[in-house]
């Protein structure tokens, strides 16, 4: 009988050795810990069969399963990654593709929102509409690459020349828009468009050879001329194309109802 008792005692302790291994492992499994394996030193030949299956199972599922933590992982980088594709297309649907200043619809919501600010602030702007002179013989006598560094000088040259509350835009082809915001007057006009023209003129290097071409500025005032966006933009284009054909400087005062200037360009 003691025997007996002792052989049952020692089956029933292992069993519940056995069966405490298998729950515990399961438990661990259920909480998502998938790198769980049942160690088989104490267990029975039947337990052993259990543990095996179970390894193989966990080892299965972390091959198959992504954990939170790599989820959570995989999330946050793709939500970067669209992040930088939306700033991305942002940027490139308001920026000319190739001098990476304002295109047409950015500069053109710019400035009517520059409109709106000035109507409530009681400030005023000046609108440049620069048109470079002889580009096209640049570019059909020295190729596009040498166009493009005109274009691509030009653009940086403006934005260096004006003020941060300031913006530049380029429209198409060889035309640029300067916007003068915040002003309190138009005094600095005539100065601000003698200093494009000059920074324009600066020679251009490229491939050991220096380019040198002037441009023709209209110039249209906000409010005095008008108050409409497309209006202000028209006055500035067809002052620069009396200033083109005048080819000479004359930039009459500011409360003339256009500004022109013209300076000759030099290839």
């Amino acid at each position: 009988s003691v025997v007996v008792s002792v052989l049952a005692w020692s089956m029933f302790f292992r069993f519940r050795t056995g069966v405490s291994t298998i729950k515990k492992a399961i438990a661990n499994l259920a909480n998502g810990k998938l790198d769980t394996k049942i160690e088989g030193n104490n267990l029975d030949t039947e337990f052993l069969a259990v543990a095996q299956f179970f390894n193989e199972m966990t080892d299965s599922l972390r091959e198959s399963t992504v954990t939170k933590q790599e989820l959570e992982e995989e999330v946050r980088r793709q939500t970067e990654q669209l992040q930088q594709k939306q700033e991305q297309l942002i940027f490139l649907s308001e920026h000319d593709h190739l001098t990476n200043i304002m295109n047409r619809r950015a500069f053109d919501s710019h400035l009517e929102s520059a409109i709106i600010n000035a109507n409530r602030t009681q400030c005023k702007l000046a609108l440049f509409f620069i048109d470079l002179d002889k580009f096209k013989e640049v570019n059909d006598t020295y190729g596009h690459d040498a166009g493009d560094a005109i274009l691509v000088s030009v653009a940086e040259r403006l934005k260096q020349a004006v003020r941060e509350t300031d913006f530049v835009g380029r429209i198409g082809g060889d035309e640029f828009v300067v916007c003068l915001d915040h002003l309190n007057d138009f005094k600095i006009v005539t100065r601000k468009a003698k200093q494009l023209i000059e920074a324009i003129n600066e020679p251009i290097s490229l491939n050991g050879r220096a380019f040198s071409v002037g441009a023709s500025i209209g110039v249209s005032y906000y409010p005095d001329q008008t108050q409409s966006k497309d209006s202000l933009l028209s006055v500035a284009d067809e002052a620069m194309y009396r200033a083109k054909q005048l080819k000479r400087s004359a930039c009459l005062d500011s409360e003339s109802t256009y500004c022109r200037v013209v300076s000759d360009s030099v290839v």
